[in-house]
């Protein structure tokens, strides 16, 4: 089959903000907006912002503006994935009391798929980097667990996998339509791969390699 060059499109052009962690769908593109006096190194290579844009043709949407000063610590939206449809998912910390994964998608409004009310400060870490989306579906931690849920929100919340069961502190998620994946580091410093059916069953390890 032969290759058909064609022109890049450009989407979104500013010199005021930084454009960050872009998400594609067969017609709809999705990034993060970051206020460019708070694009410290470490912010911009976090992937996280302040607000979350959605194009779909020639509709440019901000579905979340965190309303940051251009010299504050923007990070309201610390998570943003590409789940199949033009569907997305995000994970938001609107404030120190509240985190959220959501759904965005063309023709709505942001859906609520979780959301925490422990404040950030009492966890043992942030987990709302964690998240991820795929096949239609969301995946993302709590206290360490493995939940789920449709992008449409059509069923409640579940969880795939205890704390217990994921062989250390979960590092990286990834879900398609049947599987989940997730990379974690145990106690004695070996990180593994491992995956399994989202309807359940015996997780496999792909990769396992210690780190001292």
């Amino acid at each position: 089959m032969a290759l058909v060059a064609t022109a890049p499109a450009v989407l979104e052009s500013r010199t005021d903000a930084w454009l960050l962690a872009p998400a594609a769908g067969p017609t709809a593109t999705a990034w993060l907006r970051l206020p460019a006096g708070s694009g410290s190194l470490r912010l911009v290579t976090a992937h996280v912002g302040d607000q979350l844009v959605l194009r779909d043709g020639p509709r440019v949407r901000t579905l979340l503006d965190g309303g940051c000063p251009s010299s504050g610590e923007c990070q309201t939206v610390r998570a943003l994935a590409p789940g199949g449809d033009d569907a997305f998912a995000i994970a938001t910390v609107p404030d120190p009391d509240a985190r959220y994964v959501m759904s965005a998608a063309p023709g709505r409004r942001l859906r609520v798929l979780a959301l925490d009310e422990t404040p950030v400060e009492t966890t043992a870490r942030d987990e709302t980097r964690v998240t991820s989306a795929g096949g239609g579906q969301a995946v993302w931690l709590a206290q360490g667990a493995i939940m789920t849920r449709p992008l449409d929100g059509s069923t409640p919340a579940r969880r795939i996998l205890r704390a217990v069961n994921t062989r250390g502190t979960v590092l990286a998620l990834a879900v398609d339509a049947t599987s989940v994946a997730w990379t974690s580091r145990g106690r004695d410093g070996t990180y593994r791969v491992t995956v399994r059916p989202l309807a359940g069953g015996t997780g496999r390890v792909l990769v396992s390699e210690a780190r001292r």
